[in-house]
């Protein structure tokens, strides 16, 4: 919490209390100009470093104590006890000597420490800072200073000094109080680590050595005089344990690892080693190795005015070679059939008319003449013209009966149109977008001839799914042939799909709402990564997504004309999450 957010819950009168003998004429100035004035004064390093520094115990123990919580916060309840708890731990270790197993001079270090104690039982500011010089060049640490401080028998928890200590803090604008809790602000934090050396928080500094290789671990311990015995984990902890800065670690490693060690990170290099080692802490510090760089938003589907069978149907007519030019500029892959390409077209973002500002006025006109059009005008004339065209064309569908697509549903699927010839219909002028009219006809009869279930088929021109069932619940479904199966659920359908789910609902009255039940899709196969695909949609509402291939439909359709002929699928039948297949739909009819 910020120091300004703090102020803004105090009273004027708790604010002047505060302000007195830290800001001049504070008793003249407007409230919110009050509060800035403190928040400046009271986040000072000079300011943290006078209030904090040379304090008699608990002093140090209540401020790390609160600092180290979430939110560096404490309920005013509860901090005695924890400050009375850790001072017994501390003097429980000091006893032990377990954290004093340096060999180090601690006797001569601790003597001096008890006699600067001794004198008026206060540590004067010229003794802290000799004894803060003797530490440094003894290369005590300030955990190891902690313990041999706890040896003394000022050390141990009163009352008296635990209030004196509170009473300082809070006075002085280091702690505060907000609702029920003692509160640190973040920026007087940040200040009371500076004064205490911490560099980084333990948790940060144990990210920031597993970045290090093994080696460069290895390499920092040897010049640090240290161990470098063990695995990365007890390397790292051995760091941790003898509470090496990381400015100290880094300054041990070569320029080159440094470097290494910021591009791991994502840090900016510096050219000089004494600015890339506080670039790397203040880097990681903020948390900026970890920061999750945002994914550039992804461009919106241009809107499409004609059908997707349109769309095919108009493509059906260009040259392979211009497709795969098409592609090209549109940074797409080019492989593939004649097929594949129309097919990789119609999943992407873009227009019919996007598509159609590639070819040049030549190419535009050649096509006006294969659809009847006439080609004067200008270039966006011509494409206008095409665009409308195909707004409302009608695709040509084969003429065989539902019937007779029904025996070669799998085959309709996959694109082959070989397969017509089984039925007795040339296959010369069968298209793409045919064979998916037809699948989608097919797929009508088995819901309405066999099924008996009311289906409203999707109104030409618009985004819809290409039936929705509608009797006690509502079933949306959606056909997908695929020249190479299996079909992968591209972006653009999934898009397109959470966009039918939710103007479907949108549409139903607030009390048919949870009618709608499911969204079925049917195609030849799917890909084996297509139900986290489905897990990843942002669909509002969620309704299950019931994957059928063309093969298991029409299983399930003669199964239920050869003992149910004649009555209707009860629609609860059709309801399923996931891959759905002859033998999950008998389970559902047991």
């Amino acid at each position: 919490m910020k120091c300004c957010d703090i102020l803004n819950s105090y009273k004027r009168g708790d604010l002047n209390r505060l302000a007195k003998n830290k800001i001049a004429n504070y008793a003249g100035l407007p409230v919110e100009i009050l509060r800035d004035e403190l928040s400046k004064a009271l986040t000072t390093y000079d300011y943290v470093k006078r209030n904090i520094q040379f304090r008699k115990p608990p002093g140090y123990t209540i401020l790390d104590i609160i600092v180290h919580q979430n939110k560096c916060s404490v309920p005013i309840q509860n901090i005695k006890s924890l400050v009375q708890k850790e001072t017994s731990n501390v003097i429980e270790e000091a006893k032990s000597a377990d954290g004093l197993k340096e060999d180090k001079q601690y006797d001569l270090y601790g003597k001096m420490l008890k006699t600067a104690w001794d004198y008026q039982e206060d540590l004067l500011a010229p003794e802290a800072n000799l004894l803060t010089a003797l530490r440094e060049y003894l290369d005590i640490t300030l955990s190891e200073h902690r313990l041999l401080e706890a040896r003394l028998p000022n050390f141990r928890f009163s009352e008296n000094s635990f209030k004196r200590e509170i009473e300082h803090f809070a006075n002085a604008g280091i702690i505060f109080t907000y609702g029920p809790s003692y509160v640190v602000p973040e920026e007087i934090v940040e200040r009371i680590k500076e004064v205490w050396g911490i560099e980084l928080d333990p948790a940060v500094y144990q990210r920031l050595l597993d970045y290090l290789t093994t080696s460069q671990l290895s390499s920092a311990l040897a010049r640090l005089d240290l161990s470098k015995s063990g695995s990365k984990e007890a390397k790292i902890k051995r760091i941790l344990d003898k509470g090496i800065d990381p400015s100290n670690l880094l300054g041990s490693l070569t320029a080159s690892d440094l470097k290494i060690i910021a591009r791991n990170t994502k840090c900016p290099h510096k050219a000089r080693k004494d600015e890339l080692i506080p670039t790397i802490i203040s880097h990681v510090k903020r948390g900026e190795d970890i920061k999750q760089t945002p994914e550039p938003p992804k461009p919106e589907r241009e809107l499409r005015v004609v059908t997707d069978e349109a769309f095919k149907e108009a493509l059906s007519r260009l040259w392979d070679f211009q497709l795969a030019q098409i592609l090209a500029k549109k940074k797409l892959r080019i492989s593939g059939t004649k097929n594949q390409k129309i097919e990789r077209l119609a999943n992407s973002r873009y227009s019919l008319k996007t598509i159609l500002d590639n070819l040049n006025v030549n190419e535009l006109t050649s096509l006006c003449r294969l659809y009847h059009l006439a080609p004067r005008g200008r270039k966006s004339e011509i494409v206008g013209r095409i665009v409308e065209h195909f707004q409302d064309y009608q695709i040509k569908r084969s003429t065989a009966t539902p019937k007779e697509l029904f025996s070669i549903y799998d085959d309709l699927s996959k694109q082959n149109k070989n397969a017509y010839r089984d039925i007795g219909i040339d296959d010369k002028n069968i298209s793409i977008a045919t064979i998916t009219v037809d699948f989608e006809r097919a797929t009508r009869y088995i819901f309405e001839s066999v099924f008996r279930l009311t289906v409203k088929p999707q109104t030409p021109g618009r985004e819809e799914p290409d039936g929705i069932i509608k009797e006690d619940k509502i079933i949306l479904y959606d056909c997908k042939t695929v020249l190479s199966p299996p079909y992968e659920l591209p972006i653009s359908h999934r898009d397109r799909f959470s966009r039918y789910i939710k103007d479907q609902y949108d549409k139903l009255e607030p009390h048919a709402k949870t009618a709608l039940k499911c969204f079925i899709i049917v195609a030849h196969s799917f890909t084996d990564r297509i139900e986290n695909k489905i897990k990843q949609m942002k669909v509002e509402p969620y309704i299950p997504f019931c994957l059928v291939t063309a093969r298991d439909l029409k299983l399930i359709a003669e199964k239920w004309l050869e003992e149910q002929k004649g009555k209707t699928l009860p629609t609860s039948a059709l309801i399923f999450q996931g891959r759905y297949t002859l033998s999950e739909f008998k389970k559902k009819l047991i």
